[in-house]
C-alpha cells in the first residue's frame, strides 16, 4: 500500500503506518452540479451526446485519478457505437455542456487536470 500510494502524491499522506487522504480531498461517487456521470451506460453516454452535440466529456479510468482525465467533444470519432464495444465499463465519462464545470470537477473532485484529445481540439 505505502509504496502505489506514492504514484498518488497529491491524494495521499503518509505518517508511520498510518495512510490517510489529505485535507480538501474528495473521491469521486457521484457528479456535481452541471455534470453528467455515465457508468456502464453506454446507450445513455450515447444519448446524451446526441442530445449535446455541442458538449464535451472526460473519459477517465472506472476509480477517476489525476493521472488519466482525458477531454473530447461530443461526437469524437474515438468513441463509436460497436455490438461489442463497452465505452462506460472500465472507463467512465464525465459530461457537461459547460467546459468549466468540467475543469472544475476535474481540479476539485480528483484533484487534476484535464488533457484534451488531439483530435478534437488539434493539438
Amino acid at each position: 500500500m505505502h509504496a502505489r500510494t506514492n504514484n498518488y502524491g497529491s491524494l495521499f499522506e503518509k505518517q508511520g503506518a498510518s495512510i490517510r487522504l489529505k485535507k480538501g480531498v474528495t473521491v469521486m461517487t457521484k457528479p456535481t452540479a452541471k455534470c453528467e456521470f455515465f457508468k456502464d451506460d453506454d446507450d445513455g453516454f450515447f444519448a446524451w451526446q446526441v442530445a449535446n452535440p455541442r458538449g464535451e466529456f472526460i473519459n477517465t479510468h472506472r476509480k477517476p485519478n489525476p493521472n488519466y482525465l482525458v477531454l473530447l467533444k461530443s461526437g469524437c470519432p474515438h468513441f463509436k457505437r460497436g455490438k461489442n464495444l463497452k465505452w462506460t465499463k472500465d472507463y467512465v465519462k464525465v459530461c457537461s455542456v459547460e467546459h468549466a464545470a468540467l475543469v472544475r470537477w476535474a481540479t476539485e473532485t480528483v484533484g487534476g487536470q484535464i488533457t484534451p484529445c488531439s483530435m478534437c481540439f488539434g493539438r
